[in-house]
């Protein structure tokens, strides 16, 4: 398809998020285009807080959220440093 200046990039989004018709087509509309740009620059915002913070860490236990914490909040080899258990 590249004659039509359409990429393999483009095909794997559309066949990824557009719609499956009952004739063969996947259709992406300009509609679901503006969705889809929309829903990945709120993921991009979120991933920027994540990145500020160091990277996280969620306990989950059988799908039960247990705790959340800053993946730099804990460093376990300071901690004994400081307790005097590193040897």
């Amino acid at each position: 398809m590249s004659q039509r200046a359409i990429n393999q990039d483009l095909v794997d989004l559309t066949i990824s998020y557009g719609v499956a018709l009952p004739d063969g087509k996947v259709v992406l509309d300009k509609k679901a285009i503006k969705q889809l740009m929309e829903a990945t620059a709120s993921l991009q915002q979120i991933a920027q807080r994540a990145f500020e913070k160091g990277g996280l860490v969620v306990v989950v236990d059988g799908g039960d959220l247990i705790t959340t914490y800053r993946l730099d909040s804990y460093q376990k080899g300071k901690r004994r440093k400081n307790m005097g258990l590193n040897r």
